[in-house]
């Protein structure tokens, strides 16, 4: 009597399941592709940062347009790797009280939060925009490129939050959906 199941329900939970492994599957290229970018966005940072070391400090020069592109470097892969920190779960969210609420209202709480969420990243997203169209008539002076391209960092590296957190939604209302027996804890 505790478990009449039929088997238009089995195939649902299938489909479902195929479903969000296949989320997960995208989940990992992206992660295999961000982490590649991450490498070689880092080893970008430290070689120009340690030639602008060894010319100041042993050949007596400095290169002009080091610090520039360092910060450039920097602010580019920060921005988009705010996205990884969110998929790998370090971005603070206190989930206690979700944790505690009965399966369909806890459900409903992940939808209202994600889409409050989604939708004061997109408000973000369209403000960066704005800001580095703004301020494309400027050029960074040693590098002699528009700031456009170091404001861009801001709506590309959201709009991987995005994504990012349109995921972990999709992830979040399926583990919360799941009796509580079945959820990994």
């Amino acid at each position: 009597m505790g478990d009449e199941r039929t088997e238009g329900d089995a195939v649902h939970e299938n489909r479902t399941d195929g479903w969000i492994a296949a989320v997960r599957g995208l989940l990992r290229v992206y992660r295999a592709i961000m982490f590649t970018a991450g490498a070689v966005g880092m080893a970008t940072l430290m070689g120009v940062v340690m030639a602008q070391i060894v010319c100041r400090f042993f050949l007596g020069f400095s290169l002009v347009w080091s610090e520039e592109l360092a910060r450039v470097l920097l602010v580019w892969i920060t921005f988009l790797f705010a996205a990884v920190a969110l998929e790998r779960g370090e971005i603070i969210a206190v989930d206690s009280l979700v944790n505690v609420l009965p399966r369909g209202v806890r459900v409903i709480a992940i939808l209202v939060g994600g889409a409050v969420s989604l939708w004061v990243v997109y408000l973000l997203i369209r403000t960066g925009i704005r800001y580095a169209e703004f301020n494309a008539g400027q050029v960074i002076p040693a590098l002699q490129f528009s700031r456009f391209w170091v404001y861009l960092a801001v709506p590309v590296g959201l709009a991987l939050f995005e994504v990012q957190l349109f995921l972990n939604l999709i992830v979040q209302v399926r583990e919360a959906w799941r009796p509580d027996d079945e959820n990994p804890a």
